[in-house]
C-alpha cells in the first residue's frame, strides 16, 4: 500500500499473525471467558460475509489427544458454505 494512507484497523489486520507452538495451557477457562471467546469468534469478518465454519466445544476430545486444559475449540471448515457461496455469487468453482 505504498503512498497510500492505512487506518489503523488496516493496520491492526495487516500485522496479524498466528504461531502456534504447542503451548497450551493447563488454566481453567471460566464460562464467561468462555462465551466471550465463542461470541467474538462468530462475529469476525469472513470471506462473503459468510460463516463458512462452525466451531465445536468439546470436552472429552482433549484425552485422546493428551491435550491440557478444561476445554478444545474446534473449528471446522464448512465446504458446503463455501459452496453455496460461489453458486450465489456466480464464482465457477
Amino acid at each position: 500500500m505504498k503512498g497510500m494512507k492505512t487506518n489503523e484497523t488496516l493496520k491492526t489486520v495487516q500485522s496479524l499473525r498466528t504461531i502456534h507452538e504447542g503451548n497450551f495451557s493447563d488454566r481453567e477457562i471460566s464460562s464467561e471467558d468462555l462465551q466471550l471467546v465463542l461470541r467474538a469468534s462468530v462475529r469476525a469478518a469472513n470471506a462473503s460475509a459468510r460463516q463458512s465454519y462452525s466451531i465445536i466445544v468439546d470436552h472429552a476430545i482433549k484425552e485422546k489427544f493428551s491435550w491440557p486444559g478444561e476445554e478444545v475449540l474446534l473449528f471446522c471448515v464448512d465446504f458446503t458454505r463455501i459452496v453455496d457461496t460461489a453458486i450465489v455469487t456466480n464464482l465457477s468453482i
